[in-house]
């Protein structure tokens, strides 16, 4: 569906259905990305990137209890 499309589906009165297809898409194109760059990564770089995912998901609270 091209860009006229959603608009379309937006202005139809259907905005929760134009929101979740452009949602849904970016959600999958995300995914793809993310899959392509980590069968072309190397063992080091996925653990430094893995590395870099899981400081990043730590609760702020966690680490100022220390």
């Amino acid at each position: 569906m091209s860009a006229n499309g959603y608009l379309e589906t937006l202005v139809n009165g259907e905005a929760m259905r134009g929101v979740l297809h452009i949602a849904v898409g970016s959600y999958g194109l995300v995914v793809l990305l993310t899959v392509v760059v980590v069968l072309s990564a190397t063992e080091e770089e996925r653990r430094e990137a893995a590395f870099r995912v899981l400081s990043l998901l730590l609760p702020w609270g966690f680490l100022r209890r220390r």
